[in-house]
């Protein structure tokens, strides 16, 4: 009987190790999950319409700036300014399981289904630059094109002393930047009944920019001034003008403040930008993407949109200066 007693002791003693082992074994893995869950890395698919413009590069660089200092990982795609290739970029994000989509639409209206993909996943989009037309978003993050357009219109307007003609180099016809900077330009032409626009043409790089621009000047050989959608279509049609000796008669105006062009400013080959800061643009971006994940609620309103506005500044150079 004492050994059987003393039998029965160890084994009860044995079990109730083994459960008290087991109730530490799961405590502890139940906290680590909590940890993991609260300390989760957030993922953020990040679309940019054209890589190959300057002043996405700069947003690239606030985007990963960003992005570094707030933990987040980016799943980064480049649009190639092609709309199939970003909806196919939204569809590999929304199967990686993204917590959060940045999409910078090459247009308006066809990368609409791609938001609709998202928003049928569960994944919030949020719009940067250019926005959509349709489907659900949470935000736009950028400034307003179309008080960009005006501004860069009533800059050229107001050096040419309201009177003269000018070209305008418009961006990609679909995008919601090239359809906004219309409207600001329409406004600002309404001041200035003295400005006369010759021609209207597209260009999608600096190069095709600068062919655009010599069959303008072929058409139009007495033209005062151009009103360029971007940076890199400043720059082409500056390129053209500088070729064809006649950068002292036309001035150009462009928009996107990037790198090359405030330098073409500073050299007195454009007469002016708008500087929308792309690098503070990128990071906003991420600032947002985060405060939303977060829960935090967007409530600024502008243009009919939910947005976070980020602000633009014209900056002129010499050829102010030689202004009669």
């Amino acid at each position: 009987m004492k050994k059987l007693f003393k039998s029965l002791v160890c084994s009860v003693a044995l079990v109730t190790g083994l459960v008290g082992c087991s109730s530490a074994s799961n405590s502890s893995g139940s906290g680590n999950s909590d940890s993991t869950s609260k300390d989760k890395q957030l993922v953020v698919g990040v679309t940019l319409s054209q890589m190959s413009d300057p002043f996405f590069v700069n947003v690239k660089q606030g985007i990963f700036d960003q992005a570094k200092k707030d933990n987040v990982k980016v799943v980064f795609a480049d649009g190639q300014a092609n709309t199939a290739t970003q909806l196919s970029q939204v569809e590999d994000f929304v199967s990686k399981q993204v917590d959060l989509i940045v999409l910078n639409p090459t247009e308006a209206d066809p990368l609409v289904p791609a938001v609709k993909e998202a928003n049928n996943a569960g994944i919030p989009v949020i719009t940067f630059d250019r926005w959509v037309t349709g489907g659900k978003t949470v935000t736009h993050v950028g400034a307003s094109a179309i008080e960009i357009g005006a501004q860069a219109g009533e800059a050229l307007f107001e050096y040419l002393g309201g009177k003269g003609k000018i070209a305008v180099i418009e961006h990609i016809p679909g995008a919601s930047t090239t359809i906004d900077r219309t409207k600001g330009l329409d406004e600002a032409l309404k001041k200035y009944p003295g400005i006369k626009v010759v021609a209207r043409q597209s260009a999608t790089s600096r190069a095709e920019a600068m062919s655009v621009m010599e069959n303008i000047l072929t058409a139009n050989p007495d033209i005062d001034g151009v009103y360029a959608y971007n940076d890199d279509n400043a720059l082409g049609a500056s390129d053209a003008i500088i070729a064809a000796k006649k950068q002292d008669k036309i001035v150009v105006t462009g928009v996107g403040g990037t790198a090359p062009a405030l330098d073409a400013v500073k050299q007195g080959k454009l007469l002016a930008t708008v500087d929308i800061l792309p690098l503070e643009e990128g990071k906003l971006a991420i600032k947002t993407a985060v405060d939303v994940l977060k829960g935090k609620k967007i409530t600024e309103q502008h243009e009919g949109r939910t947005w976070v506005l980020q602000q633009s500044k014209v900056v002129n150079g010499p050829q102010w200066d030689k202004k009669k």
